[in-house]
């Protein structure tokens, strides 16, 4: 579950000739609450001291506020990282699995996803209402746990592109990932580009590695059912 935001920490210090040069990002921090106060008195100093000495003290800001925020959590997605967690995933030889995820950022998904001996059968897209319709995708396998670890590897391949997520060169971009102790799957994914809003990330809400074999209907009306 992500943690629960308690306050606003802002920056309202900023002159406007120094407040043009930052991404309106910076200007309000998100604190929650298991952010430690120390850890904000030493980031309010550092933001004085960057003030004074200028331009090299933006990124280390930027490193800060991204800690503060969704990125700062789970551990960072490299190409180690990953493999570990597809490695352990593969191990566990789970074939058959309902899967629940959404994401939100460039895109905004919530799915259901069914799968039967190692193949995607059936994918629900979960509408605000809570009804479900049936999707097709062109590609449905990247609506599994398979395709979920094919998604983190491309974005991670776009930091050795000359431009980054569409960003200049030396864009620094924070990718983190929560693999499941048990199974290895991606419960979480977190990619937050440093001075722009380019930011994705994906949850799963749930997985199911011991489903009825026979798929659920989707869900009609106006709520969909405790799952």
């Amino acid at each position: 579950m992500a943690p629960r935001s308690r306050r606003i920490f802002s920056i309202s210090a900023i002159p406007t000739s120094r407040a043009q040069a930052w991404s309106h990002s910076l200007r309000q921090i998100v604190v929650f609450d298991t952010t430690p106060l120390p850890f904000l008195f030493r980031m309010a100093r550092a933001y004085n001291t960057g003030m004074r000495n200028g331009q090299k003290w933006m990124n280390v800001l930027l490193l800060l506020f991204a800690a503060l925020t969704g990125c700062g959590r789970g551990e960072n997605a490299t190409p180690a990282t990953v493999a570990a967690a597809e490695s352990k995933w593969k191990a566990a030889g789970v074939k058959n699995y309902n899967l629940e995820w959404s994401n939100s950022g460039l895109g905004t998904g919530h799915y259901r996803v069914f799968v039967r001996d190692g193949e995607v059968k059936a994918i629900y897209s979960v509408l605000n209402n809570g009804r479900e319709i049936v999707a097709k995708p062109a590609q449905p396998r990247f609506y599994s746990v398979e395709g979920l670890f094919l998604t983190i590897k491309d974005e991670m391949a776009q930091l050795d592109l000359p431009t980054p997520f569409g960003q200049p060169k030396g864009t620094t971009a924070i990718l983190k990932f929560t693999p499941d102790s048990s199974l290895g799957y991606p419960k979480s994914y977190r990619r937050d580009v440093l001075g722009s809003a380019k930011g994705v990330s994906i949850d799963v809400q749930s997985l199911d590695p011991n489903p009825q074999i026979n798929i659920p209907p989707p869900v009609s009306g106006d709520a969909a059912p405790a799952r």
